[in-house]
C-alpha cells in the first residue's frame, strides 16, 4: 500500500536498503551521494538495486504522511535544489539536499516516494529523520 502519484498517504511495504561502512563514491559518511530528493534513509522495493549500495537489509516499513512525487516533478526539484550537480562538490550538494528535506518536512511529510525515477519498475523511498 502506498499513496498514488501526487498525493500524501499511508505507506506499507517490504523495502530494501544497501549499506556499507564507507563510500567509494562521494563522501565517506554516505554510501551513495548527497540525496537526490532529500536527506534521509533511502529504501527501494528492488533488492538487486539496493545491492548496488552495499550489503542489503530488508524491513517492513509503515509510515503516515508519505508524499508520492509526481514523475514530472522529480527532475525539476532535483534541478531547482541542485542535489545532483556534481561540480558543486559533496558538501554543497548535502546542504542543498538538506534544504529540499526541510521544505518537505515543513509540509508535514515523513518521507517522499518516487515511482519510475531509478527505473520504470522501481520505487524509491526517502525517510526523513525526525
Amino acid at each position: 500500500m502506498f499513496p498514488e502519484e501526487g498525493t500524501v498517504g499511508k505507506f506499507r511495504k517490504k523495502m530494501y536498503r544497501g549499506l556499507k561502512k564507507e563510500s567509494d563514491y562521494l563522501h565517506n559518511k554516505y554510501a551513495s551521494d548527497a540525496g537526490d530528493y532529500g536527506r534521509g534513509e533511502y529504501w527501494t522495493d528492488n533488492e538487486e538495486f539496493a545491492a548496488i549500495y552495499g550489503e542489503v537489509i530488508s524491513k517492513d516499513i509503515e509510515l503516515d504522511n508519505v508524499y508520492c512525487i509526481p514523475q514530472d516533478q522529480v527532475l525539476p526539484l532535483i534541478y531547482e535544489y541542485e542535489t545532483c550537480k556534481m561540480e558543486l562538490g559533496a558538501e554543497k550538494r548535502l546542504e542543498n539536499a538538506t534544504k529540499l528535506t526541510e521544505m518537505f518536512k515543513a509540509k508535514g511529510y515523513s518521507a517522499v516516494l518516487t515511482t519510475q525515477y531509478e527505473s520504470p519498475d522501481i520505487l524509491g523511498l526517502c525517510i526523513f529523520s525526525k
